[in-house]
């Protein structure tokens, strides 16, 4: 059993609700706003490395400045008497996206959560980050139980492009998870469709896809192609060409925006049947799966990504994606 940490006055430990490769999220009583709130205590091993605390101070920062209503909220943060970082947030009643699609909802529920996922996420490239590690546990769900809103969580992994060009090794996220381009570390290729393949691969689940193993990084390196997701046959064309954008292994022939994939994803749900389910998705897909974080952030004696600042885009003003012309928006499958 886990020792509750030593947390500020203001908080009652009440269950530990999650644990990962950073730390455990404790489930607390705030006696001060009256609610519950999930407190994340960094691992004491973790904690000793400045460049581990950095990083976790860079994730609260980014936290707590994106003010989305499908972001979560950040109620406090700090450090614990013992010197562990913690940061507390909105608790998520209805827990993940994870724990959702085991029960097999009905696919309109499914969907609606990727929706307000997309939007989050096009909140986020605006500011020019790219989340970098979307998966079903960093999807968190609050409210009505048959209907529940959503909170993008983890922002541990997002980038701004203008860091990850001056160092690849910026470059994290969880490898069932990414992009071609992700995986094989190529920093100038990353953007909102490195976010939007991950959204690709969720939509394919959520469809019923047939499962297959994700490309390993040397065999992208050795060029072998990545295999095209296969839907069932009762996925209508629509909805069909969706991930197969999505999920193009090239970012150039992806949607450019956030809003481009949900504007084509709220077209093309309208041709599904409202009995539709989600699929049984086996655990090992759900399962919650360690982050993978740059070994030489640990190994090395200096401060990397937390002494670089993004340039303040002005009002009005979007960032400039390294991107090139366009090809021709993706053809809808027959």
């Amino acid at each position: 059993m886990t020792d509750a940490p030593p947390l500020p006055p203001r908080y009652a430990a009440l269950e530990v609700v999650g644990e990962g490769a950073t730390g455990v999220v404790w489930k607390a009583h705030d006696h001060t706003l009256g609610a519950p709130v999930a407190v994340k205590v960094v691992h004491p091993n973790l904690a000793r490395h400045a460049r581990f605390r950095a990083r976790f101070a860079r994730e609260v920062a980014i936290l707590a400045s994106v003010r989305h209503a499908h972001v979560v909220p950040v109620r406090d943060h700090g450090r614990l008497a013992d010197g562990r970082p913690f940061v507390a947030l909105a608790f998520a009643d209805q827990g993940s996206l994870g724990d959702l699609l085991r029960r097999s909802p009905p696919l309109r529920v499914a969907l609606q959560v990727l929706d307000q996922v997309l939007a989050a996420l096009a909140d986020l490239h605006a500011q020019g980050l790219v989340h970098q590690d979307l998966k079903p546990e960093n999807v968190l769900l609050h409210g009505d139980p048959d209907q529940p809103d959503t909170w993008l969580a983890d922002l541990g992994a997002a980038g701004a492009l203008s860091e990850l060009a001056m160092d690849h090794r910026g470059i994290s996220g969880t490898p069932r998870w990414m992009a071609p381009e992700q995986l094989l570390g190529r920093a100038q290729e990353l953007g909102p469709w490195t976010d939007l393949y991950a959204v690709g691969l969720l939509l394919a689940e959520v469809l019923g896809a047939e499962r297959r193993e994700p490309p390993s990084r040397r065999e992208l390196r050795e060029g072998q192609p990545v295999e095209p997701v296969q839907l069932p046959a009762t996925v209508p064309g629509g909805m069909r060409a969706v991930v197969q954008a999505l999920l193009d292994p090239e970012p150039r022939q992806r949607y450019d925006r956030a809003a481009d994939a949900r504007r084509a994803l709220a077209r093309a749900a309208v041709e599904l049947s409202p009995e539709a389910a989600v699929p049984g998705i086996p655990e090992e897909v759900l399962r919650a799966r360690s982050t993978t974080f740059p070994g030489w952030m640990l190994a090395e004696g200096r401060d990397t990504l937390s002494v670089r600042r993004t340039p303040q885009l002005g009002k009005g003003v979007p960032p400039r994606w390294n991107r090139v012309l366009p090809d021709p928006p993706p053809r809808e499958a027959p």
